[in-house]
């Protein structure tokens, strides 16, 4: 089978840093055809408007990570949306710190599809999306038209939080990048960069902003986006949990010395 070379460049250089390539996995994979059916029975699955949750688990070394970033390659040639994110001692799935915000901030600056296989591809989804939800609607050259049907949840979204904040800022990404702008303030929003509720009124209009405590609510609304902007689906890669052990093992030795102190 012959690599292409600058795939084969790409990968020679990431396994020699000791990471794993982005890309060409398939190329070096080996042993792992059980794993693979299954994942893909998953993908056929969420294709047909189910879902899946698996977990990876072994010792170190023996291609947790690698396993992953091969069925990320193929979720994205077979037209998902996916998102990654490694966590660490500051991006966790919950906290009071913004940990879990973090996390949400990693996974969406690593949205990736096929065209943009590298990450920052939210905006083309977010284009997708406006795009679609505009064929349909007759006069899309009338922009207030165009924000004011934006502005309308359909009716995937309904159901979730941050439905109406989401057409809000598909609505005010359009106007602004219509109107000569970059889209920023809608951007920052889906980026969950914002710091205060007030600032995000202020500039958008939207009165509410992804935080600790609601960021999964934004992955839901993620996954219904992929849909209504013409992917598959939306897949989530989350590596390094071993990061969520270690915290809580140290937690457990604090509490123990804690309570040796007090006996």
């Amino acid at each position: 089978m012959d690599v292409p070379k600058r795939t084969l460049v790409a990968m020679m250089n990431a396994l020699s840093s000791g990471v794993v390539p982005r890309r060409g996995l398939e190329y070096i994979a080996v042993g792992r055809r059980k794993e693979t059916e299954t994942f893909i029975s998953d993908m056929e699955t969420t294709k047909e408007g189910g879902g899946a949750f698996r977990i990876i688990s072994g010792r170190y070394g023996n291609g947790k990570s690698f396993l992953m970033q091969m069925v990320r390659n193929k979720a994205m040639d077979e037209g998902f949306v996916v998102m990654d994110a490694d966590l660490s001692v500051n991006r966790r799935l919950t906290g009071g710190k913004n940990e879990g915000l973090a996390t949400y901030r990693e996974l969406v600056k690593n949205m990736a599809v096929k065209s943009k296989p590298d990450g920052g591809a939210m905006e083309s989804v977010i284009q997708d999306y406006i795009e679609r939800s505009l064929e349909s609607e007759d006069g899309t050259d009338d922009l207030e038209r165009s924000c004011s049907h934006l502005k309308m949840v359909p009716q995937n979204l309904s159901h979730l939080p941050f439905a109406k904040d989401v057409s809000i800022a598909m609505s005010e990404y359009l106007r602004d990048t219509m109107t000569d702008g970059d889209g920023s303030d809608a951007l920052r929003w889906f980026k969950g960069e914002y710091d205060t509720k007030k600032d995000s009124k202020h500039d958008l209009g939207i009165g509410n902003i992804p935080d600790d405590s609601n960021w999964y609510d934004m992955i839901k609304i993620w996954a219904e986006i992929s849909v209504l902007a013409g992917y598959k689906g939306l897949i989530v890669f989350i590596d390094e949990a071993v990061v969520l052990y270690k915290l809580q093992s140290k937690i457990s030795r604090s509490n123990n010395y804690e309570r040796m102190l007090t006996i």
